[in-house]
């Protein structure tokens, strides 16, 4: 998501191994995540041709999918 502060404001980076770390605590997040993207994907695609809309689920298992093996959370 993009957002402009209207305020100062502390922030603080993320590594790879240390959201990996949450996603494992946290597997529920991964679902979720994808869920937002797929969305967030599925309506740039929409302002950019609104000819060829993706089917909802199957977006969201693609980024699930590939949200897993980035982060090696494969069973």
């Amino acid at each position: 998501a993009d957002v402009i502060a209207t305020s100062e404001v502390e922030h603080f980076r993320l590594t790879k191994e240390g959201f990996e770390k949450v996603l494992l605590k946290r597997p529920e997040i991964v679902k979720e995540l994808s869920a937002r993207l797929a969305e967030r994907r599925r309506e740039l695609r929409s302002s950019v041709d609104a000819r060829h809309p993706a089917p909802p689920g199957e977006e969201e298992d693609q980024i699930f999918d590939a949200i897993q093996r980035f982060f090696g959370l494969r069973t």
